[in-house]
Order: C-alpha cells, then structure tokens, then sequence
C-alpha cells in the first residue's frame, strides 16, 4: 500500500531488486539440501541458480542494504527476504538452525563460506 503522494519506486528486470512473478521463496533453489559436505558443490549450485534470478549482488554484498528512509528499503528488505528464505530452503535442518537468525543474506552466505569452505580444500 503506497502512502499518498509517494510513488513505489520501479527497477528494470535485471536489477537484483526486481521481484519476477514467478520469485517463490518456497520454491526449491537446489535439487539436495546442503548437508555439511560437498560444500563447494553446493554453493556452485546455489551461485548458478541465484545467477539466473539476478539475486547474486544480495550473496557477494553488491547490492547493498539502503537507509531505512531510502525509496527502494522496503524492495531490498523484501528481496533480502526472498533470498534468505531460498537459502535456508537449500540447507537441512542442523545447518539451517544455525543461521536461521541472520538477518541478511550476505551474513548467512560469510558464515556457512567460513565454517564449510576450509574442510573441502585438498
């Protein structure tokens, strides 16, 4: 609902705060739910599948959180939300209980690169 006077601001479908119609957050991002292993299998992935909805810039902190007062706060929140939930949705339950309190995704993403990315290096 739009408050009198003000417009929702609109952005071109390449932008990484463009919601498609078909943007579920249920949806399955991934075929199998990061377990704790194969961790750079699975983010490999989850970086194809992010890439073709043009939600990459919320992983790697490109498109970064505006002021709360900024025209576009509410569709990066609404964004931020989507990919959250599309991430917690690719992982099972042990790990998503671990970063179920992130509040953006970028946070989540550092914190599974951090503790999963070391283990799977030859």
């Amino acid at each position: 609902m739009a408050v009198q006077g003000t417009r929702i601001p609109q952005v071109k479908p390449a932008d990484p705060l463009c919601v498609h119609p078909s943007d579920n957050p249920a949806q399955p991002l991934v075929s199998n739910a990061f377990n704790g292993e194969n961790y750079d299998g699975w983010k490999r992935s989850v970086s194809i599948a992010l890439s073709a909805r043009h939600k990459l810039a919320f992983i790697d902190g490109s498109c970064e959180c505006p002021t709360a007062t900024a025209p576009l706060y509410n569709l990066w929140q609404r964004n931020n939300a989507m990919v959250l939930s599309l991430l917690l949705n690719s992982l099972n339950e042990n790990i998503r209980n671990s970063v179920l309190y992130f509040d953006t995704t970028k946070a989540l993403w550092d914190d599974l690169e951090g503790r999963f990315s070391q283990s799977n290096k030859a």
